[in-house]
């Protein structure tokens, strides 16, 4: 099979971290949080080129900015008691390696063929 290349890159990446400003611990959108910095991962944050960075708690300024802004908002429960919260950022540097390995080789597209030509083999074999 054919290497379609292989390397490593960064990229500035943010963590959102909370804390409430309260000397008793408080519950926020299922977080359970007291006076010390901690992390806030978010789930169902959907983006193709960073979908593993995002689904580790690693995201672009403006995903962070906006996740925790949202997570911060008042939630539709109005007898729930406001929380005292505060929220930051954390840039880091996301690094990440990539290889390839072709797994297979499609035929030629033609519009003819189209549904036929959907059909992967390796390279060999055609």
């Amino acid at each position: 099979m054919k290497d379609h290349g292989h390397g490593s890159s960064s990229s500035r990446m943010y963590i959102v971290e909370a804390r409430v400003t309260t000397s008793k611990p408080q519950e926020h959108r299922g977080v359970l949080l007291g006076g010390d910095w901690q992390r806030l991962v978010f789930g169902n944050v959907e983006t193709s080129l960073w979908h593993e960075a995002y689904s580790k708690g690693f995201y672009s300024f403006d995903d962070a900015m906006a996740l925790a802004h949202l997570w911060l908002s008042p939630t539709a429960d109005w007898r729930k008691p406001f929380v005292c919260a505060e929220a930051r950022l954390v840039q880091v540097q996301f690094t990440y390696t990539y290889t390839t390995e072709e797994i297979g080789v499609g035929l030629a597209i033609n519009m003819s063929q189209a549904e036929k030509d959907a059909a992967f083999k390796p390279r060999e074999e055609l």
